[in-house]
């Protein structure tokens, strides 16, 4: 069974895209997309964003019902927890009917994110979205039987979180560790008292240098600290950071 059911009667969005799924910084494309996850006890649909710069689901939202309601939860997440600046942001998705919904195109229009629709029935459309599902089921799922929805949830959950977005290695980030580069700035960030949105931002903008320069730079007020890293890595030093104007984009709200 298909799992992306087009309404004829509704007018999808441009494809922004055209298949180049690359970013200058964080928060200017997401690609979404909802996937069916086996369950003993029935259907269990789970809803995902990702960031297309630094590879990061950025939110997802786990459901019996793939309506709406679901997709629009994760859109939700990745709102509330990232830097949404009007008009810089292009959320890509296909064409089913819940990402065409009046409700779903309401709420991008209401954050100023500009709407990307694929064609019909062409994975290559969305391949950053796809190329995640891939990850995830053969890393889990066709690894793991779950009896309840509670449990796949749980399970997935403590992937995303506690793996996928804090520890797994992409390669697109040259061999750096997301975990690495967001533990400094959160310990060097709570020092300075900053919150963690702040502290998250920051450690995006040292993403952002480690994908640019090869160096990432992480929040240190006045300090300069050699990290000894693992072998055959160079060596990682960390840097005040720019300010935001530096990031290209990143003051054009």
């Amino acid at each position: 069974m298909p799992s992306t059911r087009q309404n004829p009667r509704a007018t999808p969005a441009p494809d922004l895209v055209n298949r180049q799924f690359t970013a200058a910084a964080p928060d200017r494309l997401w690609v979404a997309d909802a996937s069916r996850i086996p369950c003993g006890e029935g259907a269990f649909w789970l809803a995902t964003v990702r960031d297309a710069f630094s590879n990061r689901i950025v939110g997802w939202k786990a459901g019996d019902r793939c309506n709406t309601d679901l997709i629009l939860a994760a859109l939700e997440y990745g709102i509330w927890s990232r830097d949404v600046r009007n008009g810089q942001l292009i959320h890509h998705s296909d064409r089913g009917s819940n990402y065409t919904s009046f409700r779903f195109s309401q709420r991008l229009t209401d954050n100023g994110i500009r709407p990307s629709m694929g064609s019909v029935g062409d994975s290559f459309d969305n391949a950053l979205m796809e190329n995640f599902w891939s990850t995830l089921k053969i890393e889990l799922v066709y690894r793991t039987s779950w009896r309840t929805r509670d449990e796949a949830e749980n399970a997935i959950f403590t992937y995303i979180d506690t793996w996928y977005n804090t520890r797994r290695i992409q390669r697109e980030l040259a061999g750096y560790v997301w975990r690495g580069v967001q533990m400094l700035s959160f310990g060097l960030a709570d020092a300075a008292g900053l919150d963690w949105a702040e502290a998250l931002r920051r450690a995006d903008i040292a993403m952002y240098h480690a994908k640019t320069d090869g160096e990432p730079r992480v929040f240190a007020p006045g300090m300069r600290h050699p990290a000894t890293p693992p072998p055959g890595q160079r060596r990682t030093r960390l840097r005040d950071l720019p300010a935001p104007s530096d990031l290209p984009g990143d003051h054009d709200a």
